[in-house]
């Protein structure tokens, strides 16, 4: 939390009278759920995790100091100043005006577990006198994949010359609703990759309990491990947050990092994983949550100029509706775009891949500048029509069949509809077509055999955009 100095300034009266002496204020001291005893309650490590926070509630609860028991969880060797952990006991978390105490630690290591899970647990409580009570937990499963809790971020804080940068493990009111927010993540590392599942915790005060504001971020969440289960998280992320002034909360920004870089995936074959283009993501506060906002692509990375990942850009572009920049970027993608050659790379397959990607080009054009009711649709179609790209044998190749039936479709209804509808009907034309007739159209832009895993969501849904 950034601390604000308080200036007094104090007037000297011109007559030079002997004044009073200030006296300084007290400072109210902090108030804790119960006193401490001043002994130093000691208590066995519990055989298993599970047992960890009613021993620690009981050592609290027994007069047994922050400080105290911070000693007893190193000796116990789940807190050390390598892997990690802590106890904090500076906040009030819950609005109650008593501070509450904040604990992340890992599990005993073993040799199971190089990364070993932990938990987070806070203790508090609404009334001075009563006991220590778990106002909330997070623990992973014991032997699991799972990392113990970390609170770390960057923060960045705009100033009138630039941006400051920082590195926080600190607990701030992020919302500016009074209350501090509690961001921690956990990790678990795959043969591709570590991901980090970002958690945003806050007091929520109609309900009196902890929840968290970070539920929309697994939309984002798209991997699975060796066994096809779910993998919470976003690769290697770094989080962010980024503020531009103190009168309002700042963005929450999660920077994918690249696959195969940690030590868990140094030996895995990387070609099969394809080539994966790291993304900015972007969170706001809207007063309520967190809600996504925006998706950059690291436009500086060496991928970023594959004809696969142009292409997307282009269909993002398109699928706004934002024809002029939508054309520009599929014609860039066609003379610019450098070629991937597949998961077994070769000469054979970089030349099925431009034949294809220039193909599937020239079809999005026809569709962009039909949309804008431009001439250059037919002229566009007829050159496909003519020139037959990806065409393999006398018949009409996909996208030509596809880019035909689409134009084909629109002149036909047209009449008789709006242009928004008939985009819509010629649209809905095409699903069907790729379907029944065409299906490679769509199956080998999201093939995991030929781009591997990390491009493998394309979908007949987004062979046409208007809907």
């Amino acid at each position: 939390m950034w601390l604000v100095g308080l200036l007094v300034s104090v007037s000297l009266a011109c007559n030079m009278q002997p004044q009073p002496t200030p006296q300084p204020t007290a400072t109210p001291q902090p108030q804790y759920c119960l006193p401490f005893s001043g002994i130093r309650p000691q208590a066995a490590r519990p055989d298993d995790p599970a047992g960890y926070q009613t021993v620690i509630r009981d050592f609290l609860n027994r007069g047994g100091s922050p400080a105290d028991l911070e000693g007893m969880l190193r000796a116990w060797g789940v807190i050390d100043d390598h892997l990690g952990g802590r106890v904090d006991y500076g906040h009030d978390l819950n609005g109650d005006r008593l501070l509450d105490v904040l604990i992340t630690l890992h599990y005993p290591v073993t040799a199971a577990a190089p990364q070993p899970p932990g938990m987070l647990l806070i203790f508090g409580c609404q009334v001075p006198g009563q006991p220590y009570q778990v106002l909330y937990g997070y623990a992973s499963a014991p032997g699991s994949a799972q990392s113990m809790p970390q609170i770390s971020y960057r923060i960045e804080q705009a100033t009138a010359s630039g941006v400051k940068e920082q590195t926080s493990d600190s607990i701030r009111d992020i919302t500016l609703d009074g209350l501090p927010e509690i961001i921690f993540w956990v990790e678990q590392c795959t043969r591709l990759a570590c991901f980090r599942e970002p958690i945003i915790l806050t007091w929520d005060r109609a309900s009196a309990r902890f929840h968290t504001l970070s539920d929309p971020f697994t939309v984002m969440y798209r991997y699975t491990d060796d066994l096809r289960r779910p993998v919470r998280g976003l690769p290697n992320a770094g989080i962010t947050l980024v503020a531009f002034s103190d009168a309002r909360p700042p963005e929450l920004v999660i920077e994918e990092g690249d696959l195969y870089d940690s030590g868990v995936a140094q030996n895995a074959p990387q070609r099969e994983f394809g080539p994966f283009l790291p993304t900015r993501h972007t969170w706001t506060w809207n007063g309520f949550q967190y809600v996504y906002t925006a998706a950059d692509p690291l436009l500086d990375h060496p991928y970023a100029s594959l004809y696969i990942y142009m292409l997307r850009r282009a269909d993002q572009a398109l699928r706004v509706n934002d024809l002029d920049d939508a054309i520009t970027l599929y014609q860039e993608a066609m003379q610019r775009g450098t070629l991937w050659g597949g998961v077994a790379d070769s000469d054979a397959n970089r030349a099925m891949e431009k034949a294809m990607l220039d193909a599937y080009a020239r079809y999005r054009l026809v569709l962009a500048y039909t949309a804008l009711r431009s001439d250059l649709a037919r002229q566009t179609l007829t050159a496909m029509q003519q020139e037959r790209p990806w065409q393999l044998t006398d018949l009409p190749s996909h996208y030509t069949l596809l880019a035909t039936s689409f134009y084909q479709t629109f002149v036909a209804v047209s009449s008789a509809n709006s242009a928004e509808n008939a985009l819509r009907i010629a649209c809905e034309r095409v699903r069907q077509d790729a379907q029944v007739q065409a299906p490679r159209t769509y199956e080998f832009l999201g093939d995991p055999a030929y781009f591997g895993v990390v491009l493998n969501d394309y979908t007949v849904e987004d062979l046409c955009p208007f809907q």
